[in-house]
């Protein structure tokens, strides 16, 4: 049976608010443009107290997180005109019966958004000193599109430090609309960015042009017993470490949904070298990770230079030239926790 769930918020498993012992929080956090519940919710390290945010050790858990009612109403509304407007500027060819995935890096407008001061912020209270940003993508889900396969978006498996607690890749999943399983909504195998699930045994799917029939007879596209359904509200955020095993149902109505992903990477500073540069590569599309469709595609260092001043500070820009590190997409299962 599929867990549905839905008021997840940054405050799950908490006691109530009547036996909870409250933190001080800093004033900032308690008079931020755009973000509703962040303030209740989140925990950042306060001067004076070893705990990391109940919010992180949520994510270090469970591997996601969603923050209800992130977005303003206006925001809201302009991130659902640009990415109308460069959704109908695409060519028709480019979509499939599942519909499509686009790198934004060659879209400037979408500067303000990846650069959004409340980023900093969520950032920061989940315990990180600092961040990059690694790439953005546009999913459109057209209506009656098929289920999605179960995957995960890391590729440094071969490096020890991607079995360690700490993310190396948070997306950032901003939803445009209301979605539940009917309507192709996200689902997760909660843990499995660091526990070994069945499903980390399933081939890497490489071709993402699939018909029905194909996802039907595709173990790789099936629900799982294990499984939680992402209930999500137009304008709330979903966090994800990019190690976790997640899929999207089918989307059974007449309306397409529409989500923008942001990959941030924290604390890129800190990562091995190998990877730095592999993530400086994919950001600069030298290095298309699996993107064989992008003719002479752009970055985000082609874009105008006032929108590059919008998002330059954070570029992955790497210092020394080194060998990247290779694309490895499956987990090893002896470096893995067992449930």
């Amino acid at each position: 049976m599929v867990k549905q769930i839905s008021k997840i918020q940054f405050r799950a498993g908490f006691p109530a608010n009547s036996e909870r012992k409250t933190i001080p929080q800093p004033p900032e956090l308690l008079s931020r443009v755009g973000i509703v519940h962040l303030s209740d919710c989140l925990y950042g390290l306060q001067k004076g107290y070893a705990m990391v945010s109940p919010a992180r050790d949520k994510l270090s858990r469970d591997g996601f997180l969603v923050a209800r009612e992130y977005l303003s109403a206006e925001l809201l509304d302009a991130l659902r005109t640009i990415c109308r407007d460069v959704l109908d500027g695409m060519p028709r060819e480019r979509f499939s019966a599942s519909g499509g995935c686009y790198n934004i890096g060659e879209y400037p407008i979408f500067a303000d958004i990846v650069a959004l001061p409340d980023t900093a912020k969520v950032v920061k209270e989940l315990g990180f000193s600092s961040f990059k940003w690694g790439a953005g993508h546009l999913t459109s889900r057209p209506g009656y599109s098929p289920p999605q396969f179960w995957q995960q978006d890391w590729w440094g498996w071969s490096n020890g430090v991607s079995y360690h607690e700490k993310p190396l890749g948070l997306s950032f999943v901003y939803n445009l609309s209301d979605i539940e399983p009917k309507s192709g909504c996200l689902r997760v195998i909660p843990g499995s960015h660091r526990v070994w699930h069945e499903l980390h045994s399933l081939p890497v799917v490489q071709d993402k042009k699939q018909s029905w029939s194909d996802y039907r007879e595709n173990i790789a596209s099936r629900s799982h017993t294990d499984e939680v359904a992402l209930n999500v509200n137009a304008g709330d955020l979903v966090i994800m470490d990019n190690r976790l095993l997640h899929s999207a149902y089918a989307n059974t109505g007449n309306e397409e949904r529409n989500l923008l992903t942001l990959l941030y990477l924290p604390e890129f500073e800190r990562m091995p070298a190998s990877i730095q540069h592999r993530c400086s590569n994919i950001f600069s599309r030298t290095d298309r990770d699996g993107d064989p469709q992008e003719i002479q595609p752009k970055s985000p260092l082609d874009w105008p230079e006032e929108k590059r001043a919008i998002v330059r500070h954070l570029f992955p820009h790497v210092s020394t030239a080194m060998p990247e590190e290779p694309t490895y997409r499956k987990p090893a299962r002896v470096r893995m926790q067992e449930r």
